[in-house]
């Protein structure tokens, strides 16, 4: 850490654990900017690995509650989307011309 910078890498890290990888709200709830974390993210591999972590750890999320809605709730529009986008090699593609 040079003598200019405000924030540990750790403190960084920890805002985006707290918040799930979401840049723009780890710095909100640090006090600085946007491109303050994006910079620790540039000069910090371990901070960059963080934020990658905690945004899959929210894809993992996503895609189960597509899971429950589409397979436990039946939601037809959902079932579309999960078999179009998870089950191309199945054949559940749009059709092109």
């Amino acid at each position: 850490m040079t003598n200019k910078e405000q924030y540990t890498p750790e403190q960084i890290i920890e805002a985006l654990e707290k918040t799930k990888g979401q840049t723009t709200l780890a710095a909100r709830a640090l006090g600085c900017t946007y491109q303050t974390v994006r910079n620790y993210m540039a000069r910090y591999p371990e901070v960059a690995e963080a934020q990658k972590v905690e945004h899959e750890k929210m894809g993992d999320a996503v895609e189960l509650a597509l899971y429950d809605e589409a397979v436990n709730q039946r939601n037809t529009a959902a079932l579309i989307f999960l078999a179009k986008t998870k089950f191309k090699e199945r054949g559940y593609t749009e059709r092109t011309e």
